[in-house]
């Protein structure tokens, strides 16, 4: 599928990237205290671009913590009378400069298809790659592709691609303490 094969090769072209972009050994504690807790939000199309109406809205609550940049991830993605999407997942924020930030994740969750889209089963693995805009210092806004399928584990496994516009922002921010934002 052009999809999977396309995704694997962004990311073996930005390993080498990500690699660049580990700063010098530091230790444990002072990766766990680089950034906050973040809320993502965002809107797309489910299945694109074979239905581009199927409109979708996404939620994830990404942890403060981290350990080398690798942080974990809560979300639910939600088709408008269709399928629902809950999961887990580990993300791997990369630094592009200053103002550009590249997020590729890995995760699992439950597909609940709601007289939706078919899968092939309930449980389904997910990557997604985010490339956002750094607004501020607490938001970024970017654009989110991701695959969801059944890794072959079914007999029917179709798999659904998914792009959005997403905006973060750092939790502290939405209760007004925009200036106590670690620098990433």
């Amino acid at each position: 599928m052009f999809t999977k094969s396309a995704f694997l090769i962004i990311v073996a072209l930005l390993g080498p990237l990500a690699l660049a972009n580990a700063a010098e050994p530091t230790t444990v504690s002072e990766q766990l205290e680089k950034k906050r807790d973040e809320l993502a939000l965002s809107l797309g199309s489910f299945r694109f671009p074979k239905s581009s109406r199927e409109f979708s809205i996404a939620g994830e609550y990404r942890f403060g913590f981290d350990l080398f940049n690798v942080s974990p991830l809560l979300g639910i993605n939600g088709v408008v009378n269709g399928p629902t999407y809950y999961y887990g997942a580990l993300d791997y924020e990369i630094s592009l400069g200053h103002i550009f930030t590249l997020i590729p994740a890995l995760g699992v969750g439950y597909y609940d298809q709601n007289d939706g889209y078919d899968l092939g089963g309930s449980l389904q693995f997910r990557s997604s790659v985010e490339l956002s805009y750094r607004l501020n210092d607490w938001s970024h806004l970017g654009l989110t592709f991701s695959h969801i399928s059944n890794a072959g584990l079914e007999s029917r496994n179709p798999g659904a691609d998914s792009l959005f516009v997403t905006y973060r922002i750092d939790i502290a921010a939405l209760f007004g303490h925009r200036n106590e934002r670690r620098e990433p």
